[in-house]
């Protein structure tokens, strides 16, 4: 008698070409409060590899599943369907921060690549960290970056460290989907503007927090929405190419 295939469901395919999975990195600092720095570090550098066309990066919600787990790279290569599995680890200290990254192969266990960041605390050293890494992921991956993929993970955000954060904390916060983590991110998006009045994300930000209240708090449609297309023309002023 035939074997009975599988249901497609069950079968996890790896594409022949450059893919990742970017694992939550590791909160190597003293105080447990950084573990929203640590996973904003963590985010930011999941979309600089998405920026990278030839490239499929899993992204953060089918990753998260994976955070402090015991299972090797090839057993989560083989649910997420990739070829390679990029670990990392932040510390911050005082004024210095310390960004470690390791890219290993999902079949052979092999190391790949790895470099370890020690930098002073400043939003364009925590940006040129992130630009560093995915321009290396790229070269391990023998994928070449095209002149526009190179413009965009090169580009500087804000140099405003503290609306950075305030911009981390909101998406963190907004990932929830509740009434209340809205609202926190909605305030947390607003305090990115007010530190960064040209930091084009925050907007992106206080525009989602807006629209997702509608569905999720009960807040007033044709208010919310006015005032989430008034961040998106700001945001679209200041960058006009801006994905988000």
């Amino acid at each position: 008698r035939a074997p009975v295939a599988a249901p497609a469901s069950q079968i996890t395919t790896v594409d022949a070409g450059p893919s990742i999975a970017v694992l939550p990195f590791e909160n190597r600092s003293k105080v447990e409060d950084e573990a929203s720095f640590v996973d904003g570090i963590h985010d930011d550098i999941l979309t600089q590899l998405t920026k990278i066309g030839a490239m499929k990066v899993i992204a953060r919600t089918s990753v998260e599943q994976f955070r402090g787990t015991q299972l090797s790279t090839k057993a989560i290569g083989e649910r997420l369907g990739v070829t390679r599995v990029l670990e990392g680890s932040v510390q911050r200290a005082g004024d210095r921060v310390r960004v470690t990254a390791q890219l290993i192969d999902t079949t052979s266990d092999a190391h790949l690549w790895a470099e370890s960041y020690d930098r002073e605390l400043t939003a364009a050293n925590i940006f040129a960290i992130q630009s560093e890494v995915a321009t290396s992921i790229a070269s391990a991956l023998e994928t070449t970056l095209t002149a526009a993929e190179k413009v965009r993970v090169n580009i500087v955000p804000t140099r405003n460290l503290a609306a950075w954060e305030a911009y981390q904390l909101g998406r963190q916060r907004m990932a929830r989907r509740t009434a209340e983590t809205l609202a926190d991110a909605e305030r947390f998006f607003q305090q990115a503007i007010n530190l960064d009045p040209k930091f084009a994300l925050s907007y992106v930000g206080l525009s989602d927090s807006l629209t997702l209240q509608i569905e999720h708090a009960g807040a007033q449609e044709d208010v919310n929405l006015a005032r989430a297309d008034a961040a998106v023309a700001t945001a679209l002023a200041l960058d006009l190419n801006l994905a988000e």
